[in-house]
């Protein structure tokens, strides 16, 4: 018996030959036109016989005669020679004719067909294989062939109402696995909003997501450099799958969605060099940062089994730009708020150079250092970043230390020095009520602790000592030993680090000393000409101000 599964491309077709097959009996599938599309037999000579050209243009010539009588007056069978007739079941949707399921009927007298014969012999079989072939094969006559036909008919509406009901369920699946995905989609999205410390990492989720969910070739998220955009989000180009353009010229066209009037959200096919020639629509939503558009997220080259961009593409596109907009203000309030902390922290450490002239810049430059051991040391940006905030503060307590005793040239007594040593934890006592700064209080109060103990405020040992406070004691000690302090001039780099490396294992961290030694200084060095220049400056003002 022939295989259970067809192809015809008409599931209604496919169906009935699988029932066909399993009943044993000699069934063929016709196309609209009549043309034999496949074939189901109990044995495989019977098939031969069914594909042969003779038998083959008789279903073709029965078909056109007979379904537009099938089609009026219901299901009967027709006579295709002496011997041999067909049951013709029509099958029909809201298009019209989908072709037709033909059971070929044996009847007694069929061994002098002479169709039969002329197929027999296409098909290359002897005249003994033929009379076994037929009397292998249970003959039935006319009244059995009526009576057949009706059983048909109700074989051929039960497939239907079955097709229906699998359509129906597929439907219904389709919609429900569409929901959830919107649903997982959107609570991902709502999940991952808090993490405006790193915007890039939600951008690529959500590119990612949209372009899973909706099937598109490339999802990207565009930013200008202007002065509305948040400074974390300035220029950036976040994309999931291959842009159709190289990013910058994919910037200019995008220039044109970005800077649209309308605002809302759009199903583009004019945006040449970003819209694929067979699939030119691309979706488009202008971002918002307090009324002013600074962005656009866009979507291209829709795939799976609909190419057109749907009702349902542009709702959940528009709930994913919702939350990016939501998100862009939450970072927008964060860089406002990041950036009157920095103004903060900046005045605090001018404070600190006002009042002694021989560091002035230092903790910038201690700041620079810190920040570029820590990426050295291969930590996270964001940790980097703190570390670098740290540096900028580790001498604020310098505050409450007598100006007799910072600016003193000669050396100090210990009653002076005990005054410096205080300021590690005069810091700390300033700083601790910042909210913002908690995390970066312990390279505050520990940045003169030695690696072998011997340091202060609490003596710590090692590994006892936080990292954060490791890499800034090495930083600070740079610097201290490159600059002109009230008690001794610069020492020339060399001197320096080798100090630097001689002091790992005793004073610093073996490690970060040793990271030292490898770091390229040439910002390091542009910062201290920056600073040297405004010190000149500040020297030649107060020259003119007391000339004056």
């Amino acid at each position: 018996m022939s295989t259970d599964t067809h192809k015809t491309g008409n599931p209604t077709l496919d169906a009935m030959l699988a029932r066909c097959s399993k009943l044993g009996l000699l069934a063929c599938a016709l196309g609209p036109d009549g043309l034999l599309l496949d074939v189901v037999a109990p044995h495989e000579l019977w098939a031969d016989v069914l594909r042969a050209p003779t038998f083959a243009n008789a279903l073709q010539r029965i078909a056109l005669l007979e379904t537009p009588k099938r089609l009026r007056g219901g299901l009967a069978s027709a006579k295709i020679s002496e011997g041999l007739s067909i049951v013709l079941c029509p099958h029909t949707d809201d298009t019209g004719l989908r072709g037709s399921t033909a059971v070929v009927m044996i009847e007694p007298d069929a061994r002098s067909s002479e169709i039969l014969a002329r197929a027999c012999k296409e098909a290359g079989l002897e005249d003994t294989e033929v009379e076994l072939l037929v009397n292998a094969t249970g003959s039935i006559g006319l009244a059995a062939s009526q009576l057949f036909a009706q059983s048909l008919s109700t074989m051929s509406q039960d497939v239907a109402a079955t097709l229906c009901g699998k359509s129906e369920l597929e439907g219904f699946t389709k919609q429900l696995t569409g929901a959830f995905e919107t649903i997982d989609v959107l609570y991902s999205l709502g999940r991952s909003m808090k993490s405006v410390l790193s915007p890039e990492e939600f951008l690529q989720n959500l590119c990612t997501r949209a372009a899973m969910s909706l099937k598109f070739g490339w999802v990207a998220v565009l930013f200008e450099k202007t002065p509305k955009t948040p400074s974390v989000l300035s220029s950036m180009l976040v994309h999931q799958g291959e842009l159709p353009l190289a990013a910058d010229a994919f910037r200019q066209v995008a220039a044109r969605a970005m800077h649209d009037n309308d605002t809302t959200c759009k199903i583009r096919t004019d945006l040449d060099g970003i819209a694929n020639e067979s699939n030119p629509q691309v979706i488009t939503q202008p971002l918002l940062c307090k009324g002013n558009q600074i962005g656009v997220v866009m979507a291209g080259n829709k795939g799976g089994d609909d190419w057109m961009i749907s009702s349902y593409d542009t709702q959940l596109f528009e709930a994913c730009a919702g939350f990016l907009t939501t998100f862009i203000d939450n970072v927008a309030l964060y860089d406002d708020q990041h950036q009157l902390f920095m103004g903060t922290v900046q005045a605090m450490t001018a404070a600190i150079d006002a009042k002694d002239r021989y560091t002035r810049g230092h903790s910038e430059r201690v700041a620079l250092i810190s920040m570029q051991l820590a990426q050295l040391a291969g930590l996270p940006a964001q940790q980097c970043e703190r570390i670098r905030i740290a540096g900028l503060v580790h001498d604020v307590g310098k505050i409450g230390v007598p100006e007799n005793v910072l600016l003193k040239p000669g050396k100090l007594t210990d009653e002076e020095f005990a005054h410096i040593k205080k300021h590690p934890e005069t810091g700390y006592d300033i700083l601790k009520g910042v909210t913002m700064l908690e995390d970066i209080l312990p390279g505050v109060m520990h940045h003169h602790e030695r690696y072998d103990g011997r340091g202060y405020p609490h003596g710590l040992l090692a590994n006892e000592i936080p990292l954060i406070a490791r890499i800034i004691a090495v930083a600070d000690t740079f610097d201290a030993m490159s600059s002109n302090r009230a008690y001794r001039s610069k020492m020339p780099r060399e001197v320096v680090l080798a100090e630097i490396a001689k002091s790992g294992g005793t004073q610093l961290d073996p490690r970060i000393s040793q990271l030292m030694l490898t770091l390229d200084l040439t910002e390091y060095d542009a910062m201290t000409l920056r600073h040297a220049a405004m010190d000149q400056q500040t020297a030649e003002e107060r020259a003119t101000s007391k000339a004056a």
